[in-house]
């Protein structure tokens, strides 16, 4: 309610006031309700057809609305033979989208895919394990960061309210 209160308050510092504390209610609001919602999936990725099966950490089956299918695979290798990078071209209902390890794909505004694992027993990997992670709220949070960080430097380059005196009693 002070939040609510301090936006028709005038006054030189209302806009770092509301934008600080706006923007925490937003970002904490939508952390907490947004955990809920989140969600995620592991799809094995097959080379011979298109997948659109994956699983819960709870091991039960989603059928998703978009089909998977790997197209190509590269994996670089360390000298001792342990794998150093490996990247996948991954097609998505008919279009290519390009997969590497801790490079999130954002297939739409709620879906980030990661390529978390492949077939390591043949030469040529004939799948991979790709990872689906559903955050519908991710930038709602972010917006309400974005408001604290913008909030705090206008805090800073502002300065104190050199209107407000002290009470000290001088002894």
């Amino acid at each position: 309610m002070i939040t609510l209160r301090r936006c028709f308050h005038a006054g030189r510092n209302r806009w770092r006031f509301v934008l600080n504390h706006a923007g925490l209610w937003l970002a904490l609001f939508a952390g907490v309700v947004g955990s809920a919602e989140e969600q995620t999936l592991r799809m094995p990725v097959f080379r011979q057809s298109p997948n659109n099966e994956a699983f819960t950490e709870q091991e039960t089956k989603v059928y998703l609305p978009t089909a998977l299918q790997l197209t190509d695979f590269v994996v670089e290798y360390y000298p001792n033979g342990a794998p150093r990078h490996f990247s996948a071209e991954v097609s998505i209902d008919g279009r290519p989208a390009h997969l590497e390890v801790n490079h999130p794909y954002a297939a739409n505004w709620a879906d980030d895919y990661y390529l978390t694992s492949y077939d390591t027993q043949s030469p040529q990997p004939q799948y991979c394990v790709v990872q689906i992670v559903r955050e519908p709220l991710k930038y709602l949070m972010w917006t309400g960061i974005v408001m604290m960080l913008c909030g705090s430097c206008l805090l800073f380059l502002a300065g104190p309210d050199r209107r407000i005196k002290s009470n000290v009693l001088v002894k």
